[in-house]
C-alpha cells in the first residue's frame, strides 16, 4: 500500500461517512513506518550525487577529446574534483553511519547488512579515486595506475 499522505490531507468531503471512515481505517492499518525506508530515501539522494560525480568524472578525466587525445584537466578542475570527492565521501560516511545506527529487527536487520555491503563498495571506490587522482603516497599511486592500465 502507498504510504504517502493524501494530497488533500485536512479536508472532509460530504460523501458517505462509512466509506470515508473505511478508507481512513485501511490507510492507517496499512501504514507501517520504517526507519530503514526513511534511510533508503536518504541513500537514494546520496546515490544521485554519487552518479552525478561519476558522470562528471568520466566526462572530464576519462573521455578522449575529438582528436583522440587523453584529457588533460586543469589544476582548477582537479581541485574541484578533489573537493567534490571529499564532500561525497564525507556525506557517504555519514549516511553509512546512519544506516548502522538504526535499531532494526528481523528481516530489516538482515536487509541492513545487504545495504551496508553495497554502500561500502561505493565508498571504497570513492576512496580509490581519491588515492589515484589525489595521492598522498605517490609510489602506491603508480602501482594502482599500473594495475588499472595506466590511467
Amino acid at each position: 500500500m502507498d504510504a504517502s499522505p493524501p494530497k488533500d490531507l485536512f479536508s472532509v468531503h460530504d460523501g458517505d461517512p462509512i466509506r470515508e471512515w473505511t478508507a481512513l481505517a485501511r490507510e492507517l492499518e496499512g501504514f507501517q513506518p520504517s526507519l530503514l525506508k526513511q534511510w533508503k530515501d536518504e541513500y537514494e539522494c546520496w546515490k544521485h550525487h554519487y552518479q552525478r560525480f561519476r558522470d562528471y568524472e568520466q566526462k572530464t578525466l576519462f573521455t578522449a577529446t575529438e582528436e583522440g587525445a587523453t584529457p588533460k584537466p586543469s589544476e582548477t578542475v582537479m581541485r574541484l574534483h578533489r573537493r567534490a570527492l571529499l564532500a561525497l565521501l564525507q556525506s557517504g560516511e555519514h549516511c553509512s553511519a546512519n544506516l548502522r545506527s538504526l535499531e532494526l529487527e528481523g528481516e530489516e536487520a538482515q536487509e541492513r547488512l545487504v545495504w551496508d555491503r553495497r554502500f561500502r563498495t561505493l565508498l571504497d571506490s570513492l576512496q580509490e579515486s581519491l588515492e589515484i587522482w589525489h595521492p598522498v603516497n605517490a609510489e602506491r599511486t603508480e602501482e594502482r595506475k599500473a594495475m588499472f592500465g595506466g590511467i
